[in-house]
């Protein structure tokens, strides 16, 4: 059973004010092991495009992007990710949120989770900074910033490129987030990587939680099945085979 329940990272926070309505307060919660320090441009794409630090655009409903953080951190490389609506509820604010507390939006909870997930272990990013800019009582949007794991390529791209695959490690890797009683509600083809060591990681937390039923481990699998047939991947193990090889490996 993976323990969940370790010291979490230490984090500090600090908070910039706002001079009007297009400058909102903004809080920063950042991991201070990795980070020395941050700046209130951090959270913007347009930043690290000034400075030609953007190494990569990752796509995505946010418009993630890889940059270079330099001599900032203990990291070479991060994941900048903006927090974007879809559906219908894009057409009314693609960006802004209803504000209910600092600790209960999203991207301060999808810090939290991953830095639990980290410690304890299991194949996550280690979170490097949330944002969150605050522009009225009830609005707010966000941004979360992780770090880049190197060599890693998405579980569609390496079945698309007929690659080989560890469908055992990759099993116990998904076991391992079932047996924590870890859900992660958007697991599809897409939010699982595969690195050069053959060890599998999962992204993209946002809205996941801890403490569910063992069902919802099987709802896991089965969201993530239906995104494989969706695109039309090559997949050696029915959803029935994989369950059982989950189970078999769960602790």
């Amino acid at each position: 059973m993976v323990d969940l329940e370790r010291t979490p990272t230490p984090a500090s926070m600090v908070t910039w004010r706002g001079s009007d309505a297009t400058a909102g307060d903004v809080t920063m919660v950042y991991d201070q092991s990795q980070l020395d320090r941050v700046e209130l441009e951090w959270a913007r794409r347009a930043h690290w495009e000034a400075l030609g630090q953007v190494r990569q655009r990752l796509g995505g409903r946010g418009g993630s992007v890889l940059i270079e953080l330099g001599d900032h951190a203990r990291v070479d490389c991060a994941v900048l990710r903006r927090y974007q609506r879809g559906g219908w509820v894009a057409r009314i604010s693609r960006d802004r949120y209803v504000y209910n507390g600092l600790e209960r939006t999203r991207a301060l909870r999808e810090f939290r989770l991953l830095d639990r997930l980290h410690q304890a272990g299991l194949g996550v990013p280690r979170p490097l900074l949330a944002s969150v800019e605050r522009f009225s009582v009830w609005g707010y949007r966000q941004a979360l910033m992780t770090q880049w794991i190197d060599g890693a390529q998405t579980l569609a791209h390496r079945l698309a490129q007929g690659q080989s695959l560890d469908w055992a490690g990759f099993a116990r890797a998904l076991a391992a987030l079932v047996d924590a009683r870890v859900y992660h509600p958007d697991l599809n083809a897409h939010n699982v990587l595969c690195d050069e060591a053959e060890r599998w990681w999962f992204i993209d937390f946002d809205r996941a939680r801890v403490g569910t039923r063992p069902r919802a481990g099987q709802r896991m699998v089965a969201r993530l099945c239906a995104s494989l047939a969706k695109h039309r991947l090559d997949v050696p193990l029915s959803r029935g085979e994989l369950m059982a090889k989950i189970d078999r490996y769960r602790g």
